[in-house]
């Protein structure tokens, strides 16, 4: 249906191999027979999830820790966005980032990772809502323990990047999020399920 296209193709953007695994996820939803479209897509996002998991981690880990910082932004203000926590939109990794990662965002858009967006505080949002999720997950994870955050920035090359004020207050961000996600990736699934039209933009909290 045309709302399965639109769905597939939010969940995959434009990058070949999640729309493949998108599209074969539904198919094989709708073969077991499920009554309910939001139940469909529901599987089909939990599914690409777990399929392409490794695919996108290791597709970060081959990234420069640049276009790890210039992802991480927008990846943030779009969860923010999601939540309605505007106030998320002043941490300067946010605030800056077509100033500080011009080019990383520009390569990120023509690789398809990330569209542009005159709406979005960084001037773009991530394009395959799967690896929105997949970095959700890696950011709720971050706050089981004290230590974890700062770890995750040390493996992924962030500390370097951010001067101690900054990794204070996306520290405090990044916990203020996991606290309203504690479901991490599932929340924002089930959110897209809900409806093609509303469930990408608005996560109820």
């Amino acid at each position: 249906s045309t709302d399965d296209r639109h769905y597939i193709t939010e969940v995959a953007g434009a990058l070949p191999y999640l729309l493949q695994v998108a599209a074969s996820e539904l198919w094989e939803a709708y073969s077991e027979g499920a009554d309910d479209a939001g139940e469909h897509w529901h599987q089909t996002g939990q599914r690409l999830l777990d399929k392409a998991a490794m695919t996108l981690t290791d597709t970060w880990r081959l990234w420069s820790s640049a276009t790890r910082k210039a992802f991480t932004a927008v990846a943030l203000a779009d969860i923010a966005t999601m939540l309605e926590q505007r106030d998320f939109f002043t941490l300067p990794l946010i605030r800056d980032a077509r100033r500080d990662c011009g080019p990383e965002l520009r390569a990120l858009r023509k690789q398809g990772f990330v569209s542009e967006d005159e709406d979005a505080p960084t001037g773009y949002c991530v394009r395959p809502k799967a690896f929105l999720w997949w970095l959700t997950d890696e950011v709720v994870r971050t706050v089981r323990d004290e230590t974890a955050f700062e770890e995750w920035l040390r493996q992924q090359e962030l500390g370097i990047m951010l001067t101690m004020c900054e990794k204070n207050k996306l520290g405090k961000a990044i916990h203020s999020i996991g606290g309203m996600l504690e479901g991490g990736a599932k929340t924002l699934i089930e959110a897209a399920a809900k409806g093609v039209g509303e469930g990408f933009g608005k996560v109820s909290t």
